[in-house]
């Protein structure tokens, strides 16, 4: 049995015609990239504050930190990771919704560029080419 030659995929020009599309939306592919690192950066935070938590008890358990000195630390973790938590969320939907938006209209203009291609081609391809 012989093998059929597989066509080889030109990458680079599937990249260029993808970035080409891209150039439309780069104020939000910007805004995406800044929300990611933001978002990913809040993700470090609450592994810091335990550490921070972690520490200042051990210093508490030690005698070296006072009680209202520890309770306060605590209480503005506290509040800084309720404020974190709702960037989180909110973040992660605003990431959401532009990336869906994104995606979408660089969907309906890659359809709306071929599309219109095939339709503009002459009487003779469509009647050659099933």
């Amino acid at each position: 049995m012989a093998r059929v030659k597989k066509e080889e995929i030109d990458f680079k020009y599937n990249w260029k015609i993808y970035f080409s599309f891209i150039k439309k939306y780069k104020a939000v592919f910007t805004a995406l990239i800044l929300l990611a690192l933001i978002l990913e950066a809040v993700y470090v935070v609450d592994k810091f504050f335990f550490k921070i938590i972690i520490d200042k008890g051990g210093e508490y358990v030690a005698g070296t930190l006072a009680a209202p000195a520890y309770i306060h630390i605590l209480i503005l973790i506290a509040v800084s990771y309720l404020i974190l938590s709702i960037v989180k969320v909110v973040g992660r939907w605003v990431h959401t919704h532009l990336i869906n938006h994104v995606d979408a209209d660089l969907m309906f203009d890659l359809k709306q560029k071929f599309f219109n291609h095939i339709i503009h081609l002459d009487h003779n391809f469509h009647t050659t080419h099933k």
